[in-house]
């Protein structure tokens, strides 16, 4: 099940960066979704070790809040 949601998000994110025309027509207030880590292997009840890394493919600053 994870696999399969890793391998659809991959695909859309690849979709998203393969399509510059539909990017670019909102240059100023968007970002990607890089990669995402929703169950790494290990221990969680030290510390969760889950995370999403975001990337903003444009100069200007993104406000991400809300």
């Amino acid at each position: 099940m994870i696999k399969t949601i890793t391998i659809l998000f991959s695909i859309l994110v690849l979709i998203t960066l393969l399509n510059p025309a539909s990017a670019q027509s909102s240059l100023a207030d968007y970002i990607v979704i890089n990669e995402v880590e929703i169950n790494p292997p290990g221990d969680d009840s030290f510390s969760p070790s889950e995370w999403v890394e975001l990337y903003n493919p444009t100069s200007s600053d993104v406000d991400i809040g809300g």
